[in-house]
């Protein structure tokens, strides 16, 4: 298993070299730049202005050196404020201070939208498999494809026209509400402001653990182990959960911790919706401003996110299942 471990680390380290020197190149290839957003927001800035801040900023370097200036920045940090990741233009912060406080804020939405995809994907999927062809089948499974199908953003927006414009049950986005008292008040608004965009980021991954879970379950039912426990005569709860039930999460394991990263990404869309100041709305508004420290971090960060997630989900799987060994 350290053999293996090691292994995948160091792949790892290779897949973040390289898709860091790809998210960077996108970036600088996007059209615009800082200095060109200043002169569309001051056109009465000198030339000599601009081409001072080109040079202050390196944006005429070469691609090459721009990204080890960068990569310098990332290990040792800013030669001039000596801010890890880099400094901030857009913000004025560093980057650091300015991911933990998003961050915070992302880890709130993503808990409420795996603990609420985990609890209504599964128990949807064993359900289904139970009563197999039966109507409450059919109504899941038709459910489940649709909530695979229809778009983040889509649906958010849907949301936000069905139940905060039409009938106003719920903030249309935002975090908190303004002037609200500080203590349970606080955190009962915040609950509140939580509601749509969960629903709305656990639905694609409500529907494919739905669909995953009633086909291993189905898988597993069937197996003589199950119908020896049925002709013990033990009752079909504890056949279900204390035989069947163990067995079919097995592959659902990687699933779960594939789907981790597949959520952090997906707030990029359900955060821009809502208008949730967390990472997914960070990278969105770094990219627009071409805050490249910002934006690279960001990117950086759920790169790494995917590659340890997947790295979990292999260790994960060998310790559910005994007879997977890594050599």
């Amino acid at each position: 298993m350290q053999r293996f471990l090691f292994r995948r680390a160091v792949h790892g380290v290779f897949i973040l070299v390289g898709l860091s020197i790809l998210m960077f190149s996108l970036l600088v290839f996007t059209p615009g730049d800082p200095v060109e957003l200043l002169q569309s927001s001051n056109p009465d800035i000198r030339s000599e202005d601009t081409a001072m801040l080109r040079k202050y900023y390196g944006l005429d370097d070469p691609l090459y050196v721009r990204y080890v200036k960068w990569v310098r920045i990332l290990v040792l940090g800013d030669p001039a404020t000596g801010a890890r990741l880099g400094y901030s233009r857009t913000y004025g912060q560093p980057v650091t201070k300015i991911m933990g406080d998003r961050l915070k804020n992302t880890l709130w939405l993503l808990s409420g939208a795996f603990v609420l995809a985990f609890a209504v994907g599964v128990s949807a999927g064993v359900y289904s498999a139970l009563h197999q062809y039966s109507k409450a089948d059919y109504v899941i499974t038709v459910a489940a494809f649709a909530g695979h199908s229809v778009p983040v953003f889509w649906q958010g927006i849907v949301f936000i026209l069905l139940f905060a414009v039409w009938i106003p049950w719920f903030p249309a986005g935002g975090m908190l509400t303004p002037g609200v008292t500080p203590g349970w008040p606080a955190l009962m608004d915040r609950l509140w402001h939580l509601i749509l965009p969960v629903i709305v980021l656990a639905t694609f991954n409500t529907a494919a653990w739905a669909r995953y879970m009633r086909s291993s379950m189905l898988e597993v039912i069937r197996q003589d182990y199950v119908r020896t426990a049925r002709a013990k005569g033990n009752a079909e709860r504890i056949v279900i959960n204390r035989h069947a039930m163990r067995n079919a999460l097995i592959p659902i394991i990687t699933l779960v911790a594939l789907s981790v990263p597949g959520l952090l990404n997906g707030s990029v869309l359900t955060e821009t919706v809502f208008s949730w100041p967390g990472m997914g709305l960070l990278l969105f508004q770094a990219v627009l401003g071409h805050d490249y420290n910002v934006a690279m971090a960001v990117l950086l960060f759920l790169a790494l996110t995917t590659v340890v997630f997947n790295l979990l989900a292999d260790v994960a799987y060998a310790m559910a299942d005994p007879r997977i060994r890594y050599e």
